[in-house]
């Protein structure tokens, strides 16, 4: 079955015409329009890590949407009332379309305050979140990272991988030796409660001026500190300042800062390392190499000390 039946059959809608909408790394994405006479968003993941998140943010997602209104896209659920769909070794979620283009030309204290307001949705027990409160992937970082530094695994392109990324082996102990002492002094910190967080929200925001913001692309949600949404915005006081109109107890922490920095680093590099290992061999893997150390060349800096 093609994506096109597919969507018909799964969904309250007759898709008319299907065209790409290439977004991203980890997914096919599309636009559908409808007999019906609307347009929707289409994603379709088929990265292993990504369709975990990609399910397990579907109910927040659209609790989320109850709660926010026209400030994020709405989920479509399908006929039977899911959140995402199974198609084939895929996972598909459709949105509502928001009328305006993907921009980073955004007022920063106006967009501190969306945040605020995102962090401030009440937490209910009932819609089942992800709790990311600690850095989940330790085990699989470490042996992934083992095999694309030393050319071991049975990745077919590992003699190249490992050639490409033996000057950034010094930087990565590095990094990680910091994770270990900014987890370490994290957990020495008082326990706060965890928010609703994005996880990506710098680069999913839609407006068509910069003060009307919507935000898009929620298969990242989790149930985290603030910081997983601050960490990337801690040197712009406006945002901080717009954040705390909505938070007005929010005092910046350089622990917590740093540990959703790494946090999320680690993340990123978990994600590169499995595409390495999973390259066919009749596939080019230096983009994917490309992506891995633009990590270390444009992303640490200022962000990991």
């Amino acid at each position: 079955m093609d994506l096109h039946t597919f969507l018909s059959r799964t969904y309250p809608f007759t898709v008319t015409d299907l065209t790409d909408a290439p977004r991203g790394l980890v997914a096919q994405t599309h636009i559908a329009s409808t007999a019906e006479g609307s347009r929707v968003f289409v994603k379709v993941v088929h990265a292993a890590l990504f369709k975990a998140h990609l399910v397990n943010s579907a109910a927040t997602h659209a609790y989320l949407a109850t709660q926010l209104g026209h400030r994020i896209n709405a989920p479509i659920p399908t006929r039977s009332g899911a959140g995402v769909a199974r198609f084939g070794a895929s996972v598909v979620a459709v949105s509502q379309i928001i009328d305006a283009p993907l921009t980073e030309a955004y007022d920063l204290h106006t967009f501190g305050q969306l945040i605020g307001i995102l962090h401030t949705v009440s937490v209910v027990d009932r819609v089942p979140t992800r709790r990311i409160a600690d850095f989940e992937h330790v085990a699989l970082l470490d042996t992934l990272a083992a095999h694309a530094f030393a050319g071991t695994g049975s990745a077919p392109w590992r003699a190249v991988i490992a050639e490409r990324l033996t000057p950034w082996y010094a930087p990565y102990t590095h990094y990680r030796e910091r994770m270990r002492h900014f987890d370490k002094a994290f957990r020495q910190l008082p326990i706060l409660p965890l928010v609703y967080t994005h996880g990506d929200a710098g680069g999913n925001v839609v407006a068509n001026d910069a003060f009307n913001l919507q935000l898009i692309d929620w298969d990242y949600i989790g149930l985290s500190e603030p910081e997983r949404d601050l960490w990337v915005f801690e040197f712009y006081p406006e945002f901080i300042t717009g954040y705390q109109r909505m938070v007005p107890s929010y005092e910046p922490n350089e622990v917590r800062l740093q540990y959703a920095a790494y946090r999320q680093f680690f993340d990123y590099l978990v994600y590169f390392f499995t595409v390495l290992q999973h390259t066919p061999a009749d596939s080019d893997v230096n983009s994917a190499i490309d992506n891995l150390i633009s990590l270390f060349t444009d992303w640490c800096p200022p962000h990991l000390r």
